[in-house]
C-alpha cells in the first residue's frame, strides 16, 4: 500500500461519506503538551489518500506537569497516584480532543487515536524492550466525544520482539522521501529522548534512539536556573557555560550508547536523578552552566558519532539531508545549533554546516 498527502481534501468541506475523519493525539517524553492532528483519510485502490486539516496545541498546566513529572523514575509512586493520573490524563485528553474536534474537524469526527503519556519504558541491559506504560485513560476520550478510541498503540510492536515505536519511522519515510527524493535522508527529533530516522532506496535503512536530549538537558537547566526554567531557552545558558570533560567523558560512557542498535530508552533511565549521580562522582564539581553545556555537548558529539548518519553519507557529507524535528516551537533548534557552537571539535562543525532543515521548512506541523 501506497500513502500520499492529497491536498485538495483540505478544502473540500465535510469528509465524505467513504473518508474517515481522525483525529491522532500525542503527548512525548518532553513533558510539555498535547498536540492534536485532524486528517481525512481515504482508500483508493491501495493508495491511502491522506487529507492534513491541520493541528492544535494545549500546553499542559504546571499542576498536571508535576503530576507526571512526580511519577517518573526515580520516584516511586503508589497505585494511588498512578490511578489519579491515568484519569486525570485522560480527562485533559478528552477536553483537548474535544477542542480539536470542533476547530479542525467542523465539529465531528470518525475516530480517535490515543497514545497516551509514557511513564515507562523497560529496557533489559541487553537492549531488548520488554514492556512499555503510558497513561491516560482512552474511555474518558470516549466519553467526551461519543466516537471509537485506539490506544495502546505500543505494547503490540513490543510483543512482536520490537522497540514499542512502530508508527514514527512510517510517518518519516513518507516525509523524507517527498523531502530528499532518491537521495539518503535523515530525521533527528529532539524530544527528551533523541531518535532518528534514516531512509535510503526508498526503504527506512535505521530507525532507533540516539540518547538523552531533554530528558538530561531540562534537569541542567532547572540547575542552572535555580528552578526558575524549565529548559534552555534558546541555548542561552550553554552558551554561557564551559564544557567540562571529565563529566563528558563519564556520560558518555554509559552502557546504552554502547548497544548496537536497534535501541530505545526513556526518563527511566536519563533523568535527573541520574544527572545527580553523575555529577557526585565528578571533582570539582561542574558549575551549573557548565552542566548544561555539557550535557548539550553528549548530545551532539552522539548524533555526530552515530553510525547510520555517517554509513548513508549525511554526515560529514551533505549529499543527503538532516531534517531536525524540534518539539519546543524552535527552542530546541536553537539550543542545538548554540551547543555545536561551543568549541571548535571538527564533529560539531559537521553538525552545525550539515544542511539541517527543520520540519516545519517542509510544511511539517
Amino acid at each position: 500500500m501506497s500513502v500520499r498527502v492529497d491536498d485538495s481534501r483540505l478544502d473540500a468541506g465535510p469528509a465524505r461519506s467513504e473518508a474517515l475523519r481522525v483525529l491522532g493525539c500525542m503527548s512525548g517524553t518532553s513533558v510539555d503538551g498535547i498536540d492534536i492532528a485532524c486528517a481525512d483519510l481515504r482508500l483508493r485502490g491501495d493508495e491511502l489518500l491522506v487529507g492534513y486539516r491541520g493541528l492544535v496545541s494545549r500546553p499542559f498546566g504546571d499542576g498536571l506537569r508535576q503530576q507526571i513529572l512526580g511519577v517518573l523514575p526515580p520516584a516511586s509512586p503508589g497505585a494511588g497516584e498512578i490511578c489519579a493520573l491515568h484519569a486525570g490524563l485522560g480527562r485533559a485528553y478528552g477536553s483537548a480532543f474535544t477542542r480539536a474536534r470542533d476547530e479542525l474537524a467542523g465539529g465531528r469526527a470518525d475516530l480517535a487515536v490515543l497514545h497516551g503519556q509514557t511513564v515507562y519504558h523497560w529496557v533489559n541491559e541487553q537492549g531488548t524492550a520488554l514492556g512499555t506504560l503510558q497513561l491516560g485513560s482512552p474511555a474518558e476520550v470516549a466519553e467526551a466525544l461519543g466516537i471509537p478510541v485506539i490506544s495502546d498503540l505500543r505494547s503490540r510492536d513490543i510483543a512482536a520482539g520490537g522497540q514499542g515505536a512502530p508508527l514514527v519511522p512510517m510517518f518519516d519515510w513518507l516525509l523524507l522521501s517527498r523531502a530528499a527524493g532518491t537521495g539518503p535522508a535523515g530525521a533527528v527529533n529532539l524530544g527528551g529522548i533523541a531518535n532518528l530516522t534514516v531512509v535510503a532506496d526508498g526503504q527506512v535503512a535505521a530507525a532507533y534512539d540516539v540518547g538523552p536530549a531533554g530528558a538530561l538537558m531540562d534537569p541542567a537547566a532547572r540547575r542552572a536556573s535555580g528552578g526558575t526554567l524549565e529548559f534552555d531557552a534558546g541555548g542561552r545558558l550553554a552558551a554561557s557555560g564551559r564544557v567540562r570533560g571529565d563529566l563528558l567523558r563519564a556520560l558518555a560512557a554509559d552502557p546504552f550508547f554502547a548497544l548496537t542498535p536497534p535501541r530505545s530508552t526513556g526518563r527511566e533511565h536519563f533523568n535527573a536523578a541520574y544527572l545527580d549521580a553523575a555529577l557526585r562522582r565528578i571533582a570539582p564539581e561542574p558549575a551549573p552552566p557548565d552542566v548544561v553545556a555539557t550535557v548539550t555537548r553528549l548530545l551532539v558529539d552522539q548524533l555526530a558519532a552515530e553510525p547510520a548518519l555517517r554509513g548513508y553519507h549525511l554526515l560529514p557529507s551533505v549529499r543527503g539531508d538532516l531534517l531536525m524535528k524540534l518539539g519546543r516551537a524552535g527552542e530546541a533548534q536553537a539550543e542545538f545549533r548554540r551547543a555545536s557552537e561551543l568549541t571548535a571539535n571538527a564533529r560539531e562543525r559537521e553538525l552545525s554546516e550539515q544542511r539541517a532543515r527543520s520540519a516545519a521548512d517542509l510544511g511539517d506541523n
